[in-house]
């Protein structure tokens, strides 16, 4: 879902990397699912990732539930964001 996330908002893996201050490797490694085990690194790392996308970036990871799949969309904009726009 990293690698939909980055495209949802045209986010290359140097950008993402930057971001979150891991190399564009360990990006590539993530969405790849190269790296394990899940140890508490990789977890921190995740964590990072997430709470760039979240909060940084407003947006929202659905996971699979109920029969349906897995993605990520935008969140929608609250009232004081739209009034800077």
């Amino acid at each position: 879902m990293i690698r939909a996330a980055r495209g949802l908002i045209g986010l290359e893996t140097t950008q993402l990397a930057e971001a979150v201050g891991v190399t564009r490797k360990t990006i590539f490694a993530i969405e790849r699912d190269l790296l394990q085990p899940l140890d508490e690194r990789r977890r921190r790392t995740l964590r990072k990732i997430r709470d760039y996308f979240v909060e940084a970036r407003g947006v929202i990871f659905i996971f699979a539930e109920d029969g349906l799949g897995e993605g990520v969309r935008l969140a929608k904009p609250t009232s004081d964001s739209a009034d800077h726009q």
